[in-house]
């Protein structure tokens, strides 16, 4: 006993808005209702799903054309492939099995050399020349000041340019207040946005604050009778 066999195709999972059409391409192939056989001369119409969104036709610039012995071949436009997530096919010819299948719509490009890990896994030769350049600057660290606070208004800045991260390190005699870790993206302008950074101290303890920032300060409020020691360490790439 034999099986039939039934309309077929397996999509590649393809990149979001694929630039390159050799990589918008995919071949199916479609079988005769009545009989299994390869089903030839046919214009079959596709529609796609989205996302799971409902399914609508192409767009017009795609294009199907028949290869041979019941193969097609469909090159999509890149605006078929502009949403991220499950992309689902439905190809019907009335006098064809219909076909269904899916593929995977994705933002990383996996036909680019450069981000392709070798067989041993990600290693220098993944890395372009400037890649590795960038990463192979070692981090020095560097603690600029100890910074005295004895009034309640004092809230002590430092610059976060560049650094990787900054420790603020928080002890003495707090007085009753809290010391509050912020950090700001513009400490230029008259009231700069400062965002909490971790829980407000109340006793002596740190808080890393891991970059990108500008800047980063110790907000103090509450304290009656501070006498506390801060200390900014921050961590940038030497020569920075």
């Amino acid at each position: 006993m034999t099986t039939a066999q039934c309309s077929y195709g397996r999509p590649p999972d393809m990149t979001q808005s694929e630039a390159t059409a050799a990589q918008r391409t995919w071949a199916f192939h479609l079988v005769k209702s009545a009989d299994s056989t390869d089903a030839t001369g046919l214009t079959p119409v596709m529609t796609i799903s989205k996302a799971g969104a409902a399914f609508a036709a192409v767009n017009g610039s795609t294009a199907i054309t028949e290869l041979t012995n019941g193969w097609y071949q469909v090159v999509h436009a890149a605006a078929d492939l502009d949403t991220i997530g499950s992309l689902s096919f439905r190809v019907a010819v009335a006098t064809a099995d219909t076909l269904n299948c899916s593929c995977q719509v994705d933002a990383l490009d996996r036909n680019i050399a450069t981000v392709n890990p070798s067989t041993g896994g990600i290693d220098a030769g993944s890395f372009t020349a400037a890649a590795l350049a960038a990463i192979s600057v070692p981090l020095v660290t560097v603690s600029p000041a100890t910074v005295l606070v004895t009034t309640a208004t004092a809230d002590p800045a430092i610059s976060m340019v560049k650094a990787v991260d900054c420790t603020v390190n928080v002890t003495g005699t707090f007085g009753s207040g809290s010391a509050q870790v912020q950090t700001t993206e513009d400490p230029t302008v008259v009231t700069p946005t400062w965002t909490n950074s971790g829980s407000a101290l109340t006793s002596n303890g740190s808080v890393v604050v891991t970059g990108p920032h500008n800047a980063v300060r110790v907000h103090w409020t509450g304290a009656t009778s501070p006498s506390i020691a801060i200390v900014f360490t921050i961590r940038k790439p030497a020569g920075t």
